[in-house]
């Protein structure tokens, strides 16, 4: 391959890239709506950041192999490409930092790992 058919394989390869990853952003924008509006089990929050997360890195995985079959690429690298990139834009950083948190309290011993249970266990005894 010479040195133009490198450079133009190379732009090929970043405009689709890019293309993948910034339809998998208007996806994902698109799809976000209002926050939670009404608290009604516990956690509710962070399981609905997993539930998004998780099918933000579906559209990611999908958008991304299909770009690489396009053009006969590894569609397990872009595919993780997209699976990385979904995880980053939806919740997926936060379900992270989450449980990262609850395993550093809960072993440092300043906090149970059922954290509703104990604050239902103290509400119960006018504690709270």
């Amino acid at each position: 391959m010479t040195i133009p058919n490198q450079i133009s394989y190379a732009m090929l390869r970043g405009a689709i890239g890019g293309l993948s990853l910034g339809l998998i952003l208007a996806i994902v924008r698109g799809m976000t709506g209002p926050g939670i509006e009404e608290i009604t089990v516990p956690n509710q929050g962070i399981w609905q950041s997993i539930k998004n997360a998780f099918i933000f890195v579906l559209i990611g995985v999908i958008v991304m192999s299909f770009a690489a079959q396009l053009l006969n690429w590894s569609a397990f690298v872009w595919g993780s490409y997209g699976f990385i990139f979904g995880l980053a834009v939806g919740d997926g950083e936060v379900c992270v930092k989450h449980f990262i948190l609850r395993v550093i309290l809960y072993f440092g011993g300043y906090n149970p790992w059922n954290y509703a249970r104990f604050l239902d266990y103290a509400t119960k005894l006018i504690f709270l």
